[in-house]
Formats: C-alpha cells, sequence, structure tokens
C-alpha cells in the first residue's frame, strides 16, 4: 500500500462510520503504515493441521481422493483456501512444470530457454502469479526444512530433489529473488521481465537484479 493510499485508510480508521465494524485482511504487516496497525486489533491466523486442511479441500472438492487433498494441502502449508485457488485456477499445473523442469538435468542453454518458456506462461497467470510465488515459497521452506534435517514422515519427491540440488546459501538466495519479485509485482513492475529474472534465477541461469548490491 503506498503511503498516499495509507494515510488515506489512516483518516477512516480514525473517524471511522457509525455503526460499521471494519476488518482489514493481510498477509504482510510490515508494509503497512505503523499508525495504522497500531489503531487495529491485530488478529494472527496460522495455517491449519494438514489433515483438517486436507479434509475441507475433500469437503469441497469431494472428486479429490485422499491422496490429493492431502498433496494439497501440504503443497498450500496447511492453507485450504490457497490450495482450491491454486487447483482450480491452473496455477497447479504451471507450478508442477516449474519445479520439474528446474530440477531437470541440463547444460546452461538448455535451462535458459525452459526459464524464458516458463517465464512466459507465468506472466500470463496474471493474478495467479501471487498465488504461484506463494508456492515456490512453500518449496524453498521445506527443501531448506529437509536440508536442516527436519524431522518429517516422508517428503516429496521434488523437495528431495531440491535438497539434492542447492545448499542452503543457495536456497535462500532463491527465497530473496521470490522476495524482489514479489515487491516487484507491488510496484507494478513489467510481469514479463519480473517473471524472466525470478525463473533465471531459479533456473542457475542468472543473479537476481540488485541481490548482491550493498
Amino acid at each position: 500500500m503506498r503511503r498516499e493510499a495509507g494515510n488515506s485508510l489512516l483518516k477512516v480508521l480514525e473517524e471511522p462510520p457509525a455503526d460499521n465494524l471494519l476488518l482489514l485482511a493481510g498477509n504482510a504487516a510490515g508494509s503497512l503504515l505503523d499508525t495504522i496497525v497500531s489503531r487495529c486489533q491485530v488478529i494472527p491466523f496460522a495455517p491449519l493441521p494438514l489433515d483438517l486442511a486436507a479434509e475441507i479441500i475433500r469437503r469441497h472438492r469431494p472428486e479429490l481422493d485422499e491422496a490429493g487433498s492431502a498433496a494439497l494441502a501440504a503443497l498450500a502449508d496447511g492453507c485450504p483456501g490457497q490450495a482450491l485457488a491454486v487447483e482450480t485456477d491452473g496455477i497447479l499445473a504451471l507450478y508442477r512444470r516449474i519445479v520439474e523442469r528446474v530440477l531437470e538435468p541440463g547444460k546452461k542453454p538448455e535451462r535458459v530457454e525452459r526459464a524464458l518458456i516458463l517465464a512466459g506462461e507465468l506472466a500470463e497467470a496474471k493474478e495467479g502469479m501471487e498465488s504461484l510465488l506463494a508456492l515456490l515459497r512453500i518449496f524453498l521452506k521445506n527443501a531448506m526444512a529437509a536440508r536442516c534435517g527436519t524431522a518429517e514422515l516422508v517428503w516429496p519427491p521434488e523437495v528431495e530433489g531440491a535438497r539434492e540440488r542447492w545448499n542452503l546459501p543457495q536456497l535462500s538466495a532463491k527465497m530473496a529473488a521470490i522476495d524482489l519479485a514479489e515487491q516487484a509485482l507491488a510496484r507494478n513492475c513489467n510481469r514479463g521481465l519480473t517473471s524472466e529474472v525470478l525463473l533465471l534465477d531459479f533456473f542457475d541461469c542468472s543473479t537476481p537484479l540488485g541481490l548482491n548490491q550493498p
């Protein structure tokens, strides 16, 4: 939220309309003005346990079997709403293509070509791009946990593949690349260029712009 928009919202919070209850939903309180946060009662929400999230997903998508709903719940980190959104918008299929291709071996020219093709698809995802970035963040977080030896019954094959391919500094750099992509989207930067920079880094073909700057 830009400062001008934040100040406009602040005026509403300071002098709210009579008989109204305002609910503000967000996932990045750090990007809001401190004066806005200080005038709100903050209620944090944590992800649901995976078995409960899977049950909610099956309730809304009864055609999914237990394995499918459990996989969606794990992929969305216990957020059934996000899992249902990515499953219905075609984002899940694109996410799987990106993860599958990034873990395939190949020389740099081949990987550059893969990255640019998928970057074009990512840029076309429009509203779904934010959801896909969230899935990639969860993928990297799980790979970091697997790399650190965090206890887990069974890591999905793609997480094991990422653990074998990248060390912790490399995984952290890719997480930072997602941060940069999200910041670029928030500033209405070119979606195509943002997608290319992100996926070229994911495919180990370049360094994200500004990542090594002091």
